[in-house]
């Protein structure tokens, strides 16, 4: 069964963007504000499982939009999934 993804919202995941290497990851909300510094692994898991969008090589633009462990960062690192349509 496929699941029901919620519609892009402020202040709600919208996307997980996950370092390859370090299996470690970070949320954004619907404007794509910086909404939580790390994320579980069962958020990781559940987002590569159940996603709107995947985008490998991509990674917020802005340092505003990623956190402290995740600022010197090359986007090929990366892999990110769209959760919320």
């Amino acid at each position: 069964m496929k699941p029901t993804f919620e519609d892009r919202k402020t202040g709600r995941p919208y996307v997980i963007v996950v370092n390859k290497r370090l299996q470690k990851g970070f949320s954004l909300d619907g404007c794509y504000m910086l909404l939580e510094n790390e994320v579980d692994e069962e958020r990781v898991e559940m987002a590569r499982t159940y996603h709107v969008q995947e985008e490998d090589g991509w990674l917020p633009s802005s340092p505003a939009q990623r956190p402290w462990w995740a600022q010197v960062a090359e986007p090929d690192d990366y892999v990110a999934y769209w959760i919320a349509k």
